[in-house]
């Protein structure tokens, strides 16, 4: 029960499009009754009921406390021991990060060290642990004490903004400390940066990068320009917002696909580049960053700024730095969503305000200085999607972070740590104490830009706004700006707003010349004649003051790493092997294998492997190659306990179990070295899978699986009968790699849910019984049907059975999608069904009907008994053979029939005949 007690005073509202804001839960200390004169023992007997009333209040307000700790806790996630006075205080009214009861009636973020001291628990207040980056003296958090790291980070996407990012620059420079730009240039802007970056890293230390599309786009996109690859998703994202869909425009329709085509372009590009800046920056180190634009500021929330109770109500900007502190401090709330934390947009229009003060610089050249006058709050329609601040050292190790291949939005960055856009409430200062503001612009700023989604009749709708006037709280950043670096430094910077009697117009000059200097796009055709880079461009090389760009996202690998690789184990399977290659490499262009063969099998399968090297590139690898020195050297009893009997955590004391196997229901003598085999197995498997993933990762190969000779990828048969599949063609045997161009695709438009990079297949289990089939295939009489296993058996269990008779699922890694630092290369993975706990989807999600998540499956062959069986193999008994055989009773659709006759069409029969001998007539 929670128990929540109001003021009797209602706070008023602050500004008219906020109304009222709710109080902070209180409980009064006082709580006298009215007494009327009374004799003495009836006001002791008053005064006991009162105590015994007073208790039971305070009882019912602590155990509703409690109970909503203990809530948070768990599904915040939020240690107690570090929140339990945070959360009381904020209960019981103190704001807690946001005020302090004995600080007054407003904490100034004018004044820096004051804020310091309030963050590290100093000048009484609630004891909150600084969260400031450390130097020798916790309060001395200011200026360039604090590391580039720790600074705040910026990715800039541009395109001729010029004429506004000095004083982009300079406001989030002196209010955030901005001390690294990550820039890329847009290819169809007219102007470059670079002159002006250089005068801020020179003259201000602002550390920047200049990227290109190379550095975080496909081959296909910044070489190609195949724009047909784009997602599906992207592509119709804006569909509606283009010129041509004015009233009465009239273009012609390839003017309104360029249209479409130009802002697919823009947002594709949008969100490879964010997604990698921000990438970039987490494996570099760094902690905040946001993706805003040059017509954008961040700003303390106007519901925050006017609260009449809050201790913050009056913040300044005359002292630098002064919201980089306040973020510190905010995070520390919960409810803030830390690491990313979601900034309301509103928009200004260009109503100027009439009654402006005059000023000694050129204000009504300033965005943040010129327009006043705003939307209301809630006009989402105008106002459009938040932004986001995110702290990327406070993410989750990137090889947990389960959206990391793609941004899920720039507004959104990332679907499971970012809140949803329908979360957004401006008013809802505890949440969201940060916010933007949208500047739009003159007319003539609006329409330089080349951009399709630009019209007069869009900035109409957004110009003459007139919801509220709060536009003054910014201002004092100028002077503040002014004083902490000197008029003689701010001018080479600035130099356009500043009296130009003061500083000559020569400065003002320079400035506008830099702004107009030409950009040359770089020319991937022939990078080595390319000479349109600036000065500031990464280059493969380091260089003095630069930094090394980050690499290239694109699959730029050639033909043969472009393929498909197999990790596989083998124990006496040759028999099986030629055709299980022989598919694989048509379909899915398997072109590595990495093969280790069990210590105890009878066969060696280099023989047959050896038909293949001229064709795939082949490991063979040993115990030694990848296990431990202890079990190469026969202590089994070391050995992790992987049978899950007991609560042992070595096979050595698993083996003193009396319990027997499954499979076997009754103990017997051979049982300790029967268990001993299948735990040395399960071991084998795992150090294998991981030893194998790095092997691949290492050689920059991309898709990869592991499965046996008796596992063949196939395609769904819920998907098979159509011609078309989510807007995908059903891969046709005859074209070789059709399955694998199935799988790259299915990905890269995200036609499916496919839980990509670890893309999970539900495996189907065939039994040994056989159709009347011709004793030989229709090509040229040549090779024995009844010798494959894919072509012999023809009936499958139920969809629908459970693992124990179609066995857990099996996964495609597609290792370029998993990042270097994944777990993957740390750790052993947790299981060759599911190789990572994050990554990959249980297996109680892989369901054979869920087509658009699972289009491809593995088909498991039993085989013969005597196949079955001369595997000296404790787990498999002639009674579990019959069982599985008897679950099979569903007849195959044949899709997978005609892959021998088009493989030796792709081959050649005499090639076909070499390879398959085995099957040949």
């Amino acid at each position: 029960m929670v128990v929540r007690m109001r003021q009797n005073t209602p706070t008023k509202a602050a500004d008219p499009s906020i109304g009222n804001e709710s109080d902070i839960l209180e409980a009064s200390t006082s709580m006298t009754p009215t007494h009327s004169m009374e004799s003495s023992s009836s006001r002791k007997k008053s005064s006991n009921r009162w105590r015994f009333q007073a208790a039971i209040w305070w009882f019912l307000l602590v155990s509703g406390i409690l109970g909503n700790l203990m809530l948070w806790r768990r599904s915040l996630g939020f240690d107690a021991t570090s929140s339990l006075v945070v959360s009381l205080a904020r209960l019981l009214g103190s704001d807690s990060w946001a005020s302090s009861s004995s600080m007054g009636a407003t904490i100034s973020l004018a004044d820096p060290n004051h804020f310091a001291e309030f963050t590290s628990g100093k000048s009484g207040s609630p004891g909150v642990e600084s969260d400031l980056p450390a130097t020798d003296n916790q309060n001395d958090v200011i200026g360039d004490d604090i590391s580039i790291k720790k600074s705040f980070s910026f990715c800039l996407i541009l395109k001729d903004d010029n004429d506004i990012l000095n004083e982009w620059i300079a406001y989030h420079y002196y209010t955030l400390h901005m001390r690294n730009l990550i820039v890329t240039i847009d290819p169809s802007s007219m102007t470059t940066p670079e002159p002006l970056l250089k005068v801020w890293k020179e003259e201000f230390g602002l550390d920047y990068e200049i990227w290109n599309d190379s550095n975080f786009t496909e081959p296909w996109f910044y070489i190609d320009k195949d724009y047909d690859k784009i997602p599906q998703q992207v592509k119709w994202e804006d569909k509606d917002a283009a010129k041509w869909q004015e009233e009465g425009a009239d273009v012609t329709y390839a003017q309104r696909m360029k249209d479409i085509r130009d802002i697919t372009v823009h947002r594709y590009r949008q969100k490879r580049f964010l997604h990698r800046c921000e990438q970039y920056l987490q494996e570099e180190g760094y902690s905040w960053m946001t993706h805003i634009d040059t017509d954008e500021y961040i700003v303390v929330s106007p519901a925050l700024r006017k609260r009449k109770r809050s201790k913050l109500k009056k913040v300044v900007l005359n002292e630098s730095d002064t919201m980089y502190h306040f973020l510190q401090q905010a995070k520390t709330n919960e409810l803030v969503n830390y690491p990313c934390i979601s900034l309301p947009r509103v928009l200004y229009g260009s109503v100027e305000d009439p009654d402006s003060p005059p000023t000694s610089y050129e204000a009504k050249q300033m965005e943040s200085l010129r327009w006043k006058y705003r939307t209301r709050y809630d006009n989402d329609a105008l106002n459009k999607q938040p932004k986001v601040i995110m702290d990327v050292s406070g993410f989750p190790p990137i090889e947990e972070y389960v959206h990391y291949q793609k941004t899920f939005s720039i507004h959104r960055p990332d679907f499971g740590l970012c809140r949803a856009q329908g979360q957004m409430n401006i008013k809802d200062w505890q949440r969201y104490p940060l916010t933007i503001n949208h500047y739009l612009g003159s007319l003539e700023r609006y329409m330089a830009r080349n951009d399709t989604r630009r019209t007069q009749t869009q900035y109409n709708q957004k110009a003459n706004v007139q919801d509220g006037k709060d536009g003054y709280w910014i201002d004092p950043w100028w002077s503040g700006f002014l004083k902490q670096f000197g008029k003689d430094k701010v001018a080479k910077v600035m130099g356009r707003y500043m009296d130009p009697s003061e500083y000559g117009a020569e400065v003002k000059a320079d400035i506008i010349q830099k702004e107009q200097q030409a950009y040359t796009p770089p020319n991937f055709d022939n990078p080595e004649e390319d000479s349109s880079q600036p000065e500031g461009t990464l280059t493969d090389k380091q260089s003095d003051g630069v930094r090394l760009k980050p690499p290239k996202l694109g699959i730029s690998l050639p033909l043969e790493q472009d393929s498909f690789s197999v990790c596989m184990l083998m124990k006496d399977d040759n028999d099986i092997l030629n055709e299980w290659i022989a598919y694989h490499y048509h379909t899915l262009k398997l072109r590595y294998i990495v093969v280790a063969t069990d210590p105890s099998s009878n066969t060696n399968p280099s023989v047959i492997l050896d038909r293949w090297r001229d064709r795939i590139e082949i490991e063979e690898w040993t115990d030694a190659s990848y296990m431990p020195d202890y079990f190469v050297q026969g202590d089994y009893g070391s050995v992790p306990n992987m049978l899950g009997l007991g609560n042992s955590s070595t096979a050595r004391n698993t083996m003193n179990l009396t319990e027997a196997l499954e499979f076997h229901g009754v103990s017997d003598p051979k049982e300790r070295e029967e268990q001993t085999q299948v735990n040395n197995h399960r071991f084998r498997q795992m150090n294998f899978f991981e030893s194998c993933i790095k092997d691949l990762m290492q050689k920059n190969k991309t898709w990869m699986a592991h499965i046996d000779t008796d596992e063949y990828i196939s395609l769904s048969h819920l998907v098979k009968p159509q011609s078309q599949w989510r807007t995908l063609s059903v891969p046709l045997l005859e074209t070789p790699g059709s399955l694998l161009d199935f799988l790259k695709k299915a990905v890269t438009n995200h036609t499916s849910g496919m839980s990509y990079p670890c893309i999970s297949m539900p495996r189907l289990l065939y039994g040994s019984k056989q159709k009347d089939f011709p004793t030989a295939t229709a090509i040229h009489d040549t090779f024995d049907s009844s010798k494959f296993e894919t072509l012999k058996w023809k009936y499958h269990s139920d969809y629908d059975n459970a693992f124990e008779v179609n066995g857990r699922p099996k996964v495609i890694l597609d290792l370029s999608g998993i990042p270097p630092r994944s777990k993957f290369l740390e750790h052993t993975v947790w299981s060759i069904h599911r190789p990572g706990l994050r990554m990959c989807r249980p297996d109680r999600e892989v369901r054979f009907d869920d087509k658009p998540r699972f289009p491809l499956i593995v088909q498991h062959y039993l085989g013969s008994w005597e196949r079955y069986n001369h595997r000296s193999d404790a787990r498999r008994s002639r009674e579990k053979y019959d069982a599985k055989n008897d679950e099979t009773t569903i007849e195959d659709n044949d899709w997978i029939d005609g892959w021998v006759e088009h493989f030796a069409n792709a081959e050649g029969i005499e090639n076909a005949k070499r390879l398959l001998a085995e099957y040949v007539i």
